[in-house]
Order: C-alpha cells, then sequence, then structure tokens
C-alpha cells in the first residue's frame, strides 16, 4: 500500500514546549496520514526535560499544528511504498 510523503515545519521555535525536541528543522517523513506523521517525528525527537515544579512539562511540538506545519509532498525524491519512517534528516539517529 502506497503511503503520503509529508514535510514537517516548525514554527514558533520560542515556544516553551520545543524543549521537548532534540530537533528544530524541517523533517520528512512517509506515512499513512498525517497524524501518523507527527507521531513518528515526535518519537524520533523526543527529549526528556527537567522542569521545576512551578513549570508546566514540555508537551511533543511536532504533534501541534501550532508549533509545526505538516504538508504533503507531491513530488519527491522518496518512494510513497515502504514502512513509516522518517526520511529526513537522513542521520536522525544520530542526533
Amino acid at each position: 500500500m502506497n503511503k503520503t510523503i509529508y514535510r514537517l515545519s516548525p514554527k514558533n521555535l520560542e515556544a516553551n514546549d520545543w524543549r521537548g525536541s532534540i530537533y528544530h528543522g524541517v523533517v520528512l517523513a512517509r506515512a499513512n496520514n498525517e497524524d501518523e506523521a507527527r507521531k513518528l517525528a515526535s518519537s524520533a525527537f523526543e527529549k526528556w526535560v527537567e522542569v521545576e515544579r512551578t513549570e508546566s512539562t514540555p508537551l511533543p511540538p511536532w504533534d501541534q499544528a501550532g508549533l509545526a506545519l505538516c504538508e504533503i509532498v507531491n513530488n519527491s525524491q522518496y518512494f510513497t511504498s515502504g514502512p513509516s519512517e522518517i526520511l529526513e534528516p537522513a542521520n536522525y539517529r544520530k542526533l
């Protein structure tokens, strides 16, 4: 079954929730839908953040439409067939 290629672009990097991500650049993901693309990015770039009692725990920014734009990429160099996965950044496992 073919999937869709999505581009996730950060917005409002000053937001507190971006402290919970190790990566703040553009992400390309192959996924069944937008929700899955966002979950892939959230899982790949999650960062544990220590917070004070008076602070709120950062929520995954990649899951939030106000913090990460998610668009379909129609003309991509990547195949739409294959597993759901992060395609770019290519070295994300090393971040």
